[in-house]
């Protein structure tokens, strides 16, 4: 929430023209649910990488009923060790089975950091679990650890919010 006048300049670029004029800003804005992006961190071992597409890794669990993972941004770091994997070089991030970001970063030889690509305009699934999967199926060799860094919010149903007269 917005409670100084340099917090004020800082997030809207907006300075009031007099102590009422801020003090009804405040009141105004205090009626507004403060909705922060979350940030998480999740690391996959060289093993989970090599299965991981038999064994996706859970990077949020479903935040329940009538709730949904809103992603905003992702990246995943790679910690070169000595051989990039082989095959199936392209790591997904889904909500229960609907991709909604890709990257392509297993075959790298050097440390990496790639940001994903959010799907233009994937149907998002309610109380769904975000995870990592590598596309298509397991790597055959390779041996770097993985970082998945993101940011998101937990949102209501939106479909719940519309009136239905």
């Amino acid at each position: 929430m917005v409670r100084t006048l340099l917090q004020l300049k800082k997030a809207f670029g907006w300075e009031p023209n007099s102590p009422k004029e801020f003090i009804d800003l405040i009141d105004t804005l205090s009626t507004f649910p403060v909705v922060d992006d979350l940030h998480e961190s999740v690391f996959m071992t060289t093993a989970e990488v090599l299965d991981g597409n038999t064994t996706p890794k859970v990077l949020l669990a479903a935040q329940g009923a009538a709730k949904f993972i809103n992603l905003k941004k992702a990246h995943v770091a790679l910690a070169y060790n000595s051989a990039a994997y082989a095959t199936n070089l392209s790591l997904q991030l889904r909500l229960g089975t609907t991709v909604i970001a890709e990257v392509e970063v297993l075959d790298v030889t050097a440390d990496t950091i790639k940001e994903f690509t959010l799907s233009d305009s994937p149907v998002i699934p309610l109380n769904s679990t975000l995870n990592v999967i590598v596309k298509t199926d397991d790597p055959i060799t390779g041996d770097s650890p993985l970082g998945i860094f993101f940011d998101y919010s937990v949102d209501d149903d939106l479909v719940a919010q519309v009136p239905t007269a």
